[in-house]
């Protein structure tokens, strides 16, 4: 690629894929390229930071069924924003276009393959997207996340590259700090983009559970749902804890840098997060990712001895009680699964991907 040149990213769905289409649009803008992203309308509200400041476009683009008949007529549908994505990338001369999955990818890719538009696929979990599945024949280079990501066939493996995922600089910039001293034990309860119920039923009667001592000494900052913040701040009102509750925290990189745990979901861009800042964790996979693949992305800092996994099915407020009073009230175990968690960051995956193009 030249500087000047266009790229189109395509992402959709999640944070989890819009958060490294951010961090690639802020490199890419950093040295003289001009990034397009393709997004469907569920995104709106993730158009922030770098993927503010570069032209965006809207598609419709519906999630895949299991019945036949309508999935057929969705690519039915699809076929005239494919050729409107085909005229577009003709007329801006796109030179390179990297999908980081979900819908919008689809037909973004396949644009892209009409025009001989060098493809580049970036897969933030530790198991390969379908979309990014189905473009493994005709893409240039394959950017991993995580080392020994599964349902990559044998053939692709010499075009696959471990990167690591993409971090967004509001976040890499604390963690580039040096560590700050505080009073409280911070624990910092998220639940993805869209919140998570299952904290609001089991972290707040978990907390009750512990040792007033110990309650006393917890600063809870937690993700909620809208519907459920003010239910879960009820529930905190019988706990002896500092707690705040949000929908949405927009200081999320100094909340995950101040943090002493954090109760979590298991999407890829949490988790890398967590490594680069070092810190332990207490994971719940969504059960119906796609592929399990939240369970995957867990393992590789629970293998390590950074993070806990727990199944949602098998969470209750009494099994969290006592995994937290044994972590808590050890500061040596904390310092260990911190310095175990760290020890699996990958850094540079924009920079890495920006090369990698050419």
């Amino acid at each position: 690629m030249k500087k000047g040149d266009v790229v189109v990213l395509a992402a959709g769905g999640t944070g989890g894929h819009f958060f490294p289409a951010q961090a690639l649009a802020e490199e890419l803008l950093e040295h003289g390229y001009k990034p397009l992203l393709i997004c469907d309308q569920r995104t709106k509200e993730f158009l922030r930071g770098g993927l503010a400041k570069i032209d965006n476009i809207k598609i419709f683009a519906p999630k895949p069924s299991k019945n036949i008949i309508a999935n057929a007529l969705h690519f039915l549908k699809l076929i005239p924003v494919i050729f409107k994505l085909w005229s577009l990338f003709k007329k801006k001369r796109v030179s390179a276009v990297v999908g980081f999955g979900g819908y919008p990818s689809f037909p973004t890719l396949l644009a892209a393959l009409g025009l001989r538009v060098p493809i580049y696929i970036h897969e933030q979990n530790a198991v390969l997207g379908r979309v990014n599945r189905l473009f493994l024949p005709f893409m240039s280079k394959l950017f991993l996340s995580f080392p020994h990501t599964i349902k990559i066939p044998n053939r692709y493996a010499s075009k696959a590259i471990v990167v690591g995922n993409l971090v967004r600089k509001s976040v890499l910039n604390f963690a580039q700090k040096s560590a700050c001293d505080h009073n409280n034990i911070n624990i910092l309860v998220i639940g993805g983009s869209q919140g998570a119920k299952i904290f609001s039923d089991v972290v707040p009667f978990s907390i009750k559970l512990l040792p007033e001592e110990l309650q006393a000494k917890l600063k809870i900052y937690q993700q909620a749902r809208n519907n459920l913040v003010a239910e879960t701040k009820r529930l905190y009102k019988a706990t002896k804890s500092k707690v705040e509750v949000r929908s949405f925290f927009e200081n999320i990189g100094e909340l995950m840098f101040n943090a002493d745990l954090i109760i979590c979901r298991s999407g890829a861009s949490t988790v890398t997060e967590i490594a680069i800042m070092g810190k332990p964790a207490i994971f719940i996979p969504l059960k119906i990712a796609t592929d399990n693949h939240q369970y995957y992305n867990a393992k590789l800092l629970s293998d390590a001895g950074g993070a806990i996994i727990f199944d949602e099915n098998d969470l209750t407020a009494e099994l969290l009680a006592k995994t937290l009073t044994d972590i808590l009230t050890s500061s040596k175990r904390l310092q260990t699964m911190a310095k175990k968690s760290g020890q699996m960051a990958i850094l540079g995956a924009a920079e890495k991907i920006r090369k990698a193009m050419g």
